[in-house]
């Protein structure tokens, strides 16, 4: 990570680490990446490289509750009110973490072997029950629901964010993505095949993601 905070171009600052996951809240875009990349940007345009204080790949960040919470490699868990100064909050519950969604109050992060946690302030984090060992990959909030995937063509949903059921997915292949829009859930495997849903618990197979 840097030793002190430096302004520039995206690229130059990434150093030639991959960019993994922007968030954007009170005014400010945050990119987090390899190597304990932080970037930060006002317009999108000028961005700052920050120190994370981790050399741990950081692979997604959320902004919920007033703060930014981002995830990675070793289990580390970093967050901040001002995407410039970030505090380790680093779980150590599993070995790694490649998603983190907000919502109804709560952080969800999911990641190896099935593993799901959850906080309500980013510092105190509780493993929650998946009832699934495979890896998680991606998770996100909408309409009061998590839905969560990933490999063996898991999906998991819940209300609350404690109480997790697997759904039918009709597939075995590997879901690397989900996303919400517009009251639609939709999975995406490593092909680029879709999944998608109105009401979590029943998933329509598509043509190809978009």
């Amino acid at each position: 990570s840097p030793v002190a905070d430096q302004s520039g171009n995206m690229s130059a600052l990434a150093k030639g680490n991959t960019l993994s996951q922007v968030a954007h809240g009170n005014g400010v875009y945050v990119l987090v990446g390899q190597a304990g990349t932080i970037l930060t940007s006002p317009d999108g345009a000028t961005w700052t490289a920050r120190i994370s204080g981790t050399p741990s790949s950081l692979r997604a960040i959320t902004f919920g509750n007033g703060r930014f919470v981002a995830v990675g490699s070793m289990g580390i868990i970093v967050s901040s009110k001002n995407g410039i100064e970030w505090r380790n909050n680093g779980s150590q519950i599993c070995p790694c973490l490649r998603s983190i969604a907000f919502g109804n109050g709560l952080f969800a992060a999911v990641g190896s072997s099935g593993a799901i946690i959850t906080s309500p302030d980013a510092f105190t984090w509780t493993r929650q029950s998946s009832g699934t060992s495979a890896g998680l990959r991606s998770v996100t909030h909408d309409n009061e629901t998590f839905v969560a995937v990933g490999e063996s063509g898991v999906i998991a949903t819940s209300k609350d964010g404690l109480t997790w059921v697997k759904n039918q997915s009709g597939t075995n292949k590997t879901l690397k993505s989900v996303r919400a829009e517009n009251g639609v859930f939709t999975a995406v495997d490593a092909d680029g095949y879709a999944r998608t849903s109105r009401e979590p618990g029943t998933w329509i197979p598509n043509a190809v993601g978009q």
